[in-house]
Formats: C-alpha cells, sequence, structure tokens
C-alpha cells in the first residue's frame, strides 16, 4: 500500500481505537450501577459456600455405590464403542 498521507491514517485509526476503549471503559461500571447489575460471586462468603456445596454434591455422588456402577457401564461403553468404530465395524443401533 503506497499512501502518502499513511501515518495521518495511522494517527488516526490508533486515536480512534483508544477514544473508544477508554470511552467504552470509563462508562461501563456506571452504566452497570444504573441498570443493576451487580459483580457475580463479588464476595469471599459466596465464593466459600460455593465450593463448600460442590465439595458436599461431589462427595455424596462418589458415596453412591449405583452411581458409581452407572458411571463405571457408561465408561465402558463408551470405550467398547469407540473401539468398534475405530476398527471400521458396523453394528446396528
Amino acid at each position: 500500500m503506497n499512501t502518502h498521507d499513511k501515518s495521518a491514517l495511522i494517527l488516526i485509526a490508533f486515536t480512534a481505537v483508544v477514544a473508544t476503549l477508554l470511552l467504552s471503559g470509563l462508562t461501563l461500571a456506571p452504566l452497570a450501577r444504573l441498570l443493576g447489575i451487580r459483580e457475580a460471586l463479588s464476595s469471599t462468603g459466596e465464593i466459600r459456600n460455593l465450593s463448600t456445596e460442590l465439595t458436599r454434591s461431589g462427595q455424596e455422588v462418589l458415596g453412591d455405590p449405583e452411581l458409581i456402577a452407572v458411571a463405571a457401564r457408561d465408561t465402558r461403553w463408551k470405550s467398547a464403542n469407540s473401539a468398534v468404530k475405530s476398527c471400521g465395524v458396523r453394528h446396528p443401533p
């Protein structure tokens, strides 16, 4: 590209990008407050409660022998199914 005003075009593009970023960056927080949007998981207590709930749920699932059997059966089925597909053997659905 051969333009005699190349440096002016670069300056205009750079200025437009910086102005757009500054404008949106500086107005985002006031706009969120105006719309009533609050920060998700803003407090440490919410994060701690979520972590505790996830841990409890995981322990509950891992302690249920029926769920473990279902997960193992599904894993074996997926492994066997992918092995059959990789061999090119077609089987009825």
